[in-house]
């Protein structure tokens, strides 16, 4: 947490491997080894705070093309299943599981999005903003979604701007920053906030916490990043420097790594070329047959060409050398049209499917090949029979 421009998601996208540009100083350890991208990217799961899906697949679909393309091939398919059927269970998605993304809340997205993580099986689960732009009733929804899976063992890494009393309850641990990236706080809260509020109302000058306030905004008021901002000049970070939470902190680094493997992968992909051919494969065969519309237009615009180009040509010659020409122009014309008509058409699904095709690249579930070659391949049915429609 933090006030605005403080760096969180900045600091939580160098650690997920997600910000490369700049200059970047300092160790990210897994397991307490050096991280390498390609082992953050396997073993860690990252909810944008935008929700970006195929948004013509349902719930269950979507989660399952993430459990299939993003654990290991050595995991049995039955395994993978279960963990579709358990991220169901810890988000409360079975009611709306075979249901069509499109059109969906804004909170059943943001579940999906956690779950569409999840199924990855990941060690480390990195949420941006989860609770932003939904109500009080919706974020304490989420985060008690995410309180499950952090029950389940998984490390939880989010950023939360000025939450709840009940959502800030939530957490365990809190990272404060000041605006520079500067630490003011890094410790347990304790139950319902109760170390972070001694910490803070031991240092002269801060104000007791009203009765019935929340402690996330007083927090921040209390270190001038809140909408009433008491005084900013006191100096937290030295403060902290000298506190018992300071050097609580650096026991963590002083954790003996002996008992732990360093994580190693010798596949940039998690899924084989197969898996991965014949989920894309699936999926655009689905996009487009639960698109009716976008097919349905044309055909319908092919037949009506062929019908004008029927009704122009009726009756035409085909034994004279002009008769011939003509022919040849009308074989050339109704080519151009239909050529014209699939090109345009395209466009509006490619590009509604670009957003969701980065996220998923940028996390490697698949290889842009076998993009290609799906959304190439569902085309050739379609194609045949806008040809046939026309004539």
């Amino acid at each position: 947490m933090g006030s605005s421009g403080a760096g969180k998601t900045t600091l939580m996208d160098v650690i997920a491997g997600r910000k490369t540009g700049g200059t970047i100083r300092g160790e990210v350890l897994l397991n307490g080894y050096p991280a390498t991208e390609l082992a953050i990217r396997r073993a860690t799961g990252y909810c944008e705070q935008v929700d970006i899906h195929s948004d013509a697949s349902t719930f269950r679909e979507a989660l399952t093309f993430s459990a299939f393309l993003r654990q290991d091939a050595a995991v049995s398919d039955i395994e993978k299943y279960n963990t579709v059927n358990e991220c169901l269970d810890l988000l409360d998605l079975h009611s709306i599981a075979d249901q069509i993304i499109r059109n969906s809340s804004a909170e059943q997205m943001k579940r999906l999005t956690i779950g569409v993580e999840l199924a990855a099986q990941p060690s480390v689960l990195f949420l941006d903003e989860p609770t932003s732009g939904l109500d009080a009733r919706s974020a304490k929804l989420i985060m008690d979604g995410v309180r499950k899976v952090a029950d389940t063992g998984r490390t939880v890494i989010c950023t939360i701007h000025q939450p709840s009393a009940e959502v800030f309850c939530v957490f365990d641990r809190l990272l404060l920053l000041k605006r520079g990236g500067e630490t003011v706080f890094f410790g347990d809260l304790g139950e319902n906030a109760s170390t972070l509020i001694d910490y803070f109302e031991t240092i002269d000058g801060v104000p007791k916490l009203a009765k019935d306030y929340n402690p996330a905004t007083w927090m921040l008021e209390v270190i001038g990043a809140g909408v009433g901002k008491c005084d900013d000049k006191f100096d937290f970070v030295s403060c902290f420097k000298n506190s018992e939470h300071f050097y609580l902190l650096q026991d963590y680094f002083s954790v003996s790594k002996s008992s732990l493997q360093p994580l190693t992968f010798t596949r940039k992909r998690a899924a084989s070329n197969v898996t991965q051919a014949k989920f894309l494969l699936n999926r655009f065969f689905d996009l487009y047959w639960q698109t009716p519309s976008y097919n349905l237009t044309r055909f319908i615009v092919s037949i009506i060409i062929g019908v004008a180009f029927g009704i122009t040509f009726i009756d035409a010659e085909y034994s004279s050398y002009q008769g011939i020409n003509s022919g040849l122009g009308t074989a050339y014309m109704t080519t151009s049209f239909i050529t014209y008509i699939t090109f345009n058409a395209v466009l509006p699904i490619t590009y509604r499917e670009r957003a969701s095709y980065y996220r998923e690249r940028s996390s490697e579930m698949y290889n842009a090949f076998w993009y290609f070659m799906g959304s190439t391949i569902v085309e050739i049915p379609y194609c045949f029979g806008q040809v046939l429609s026309s004539w």
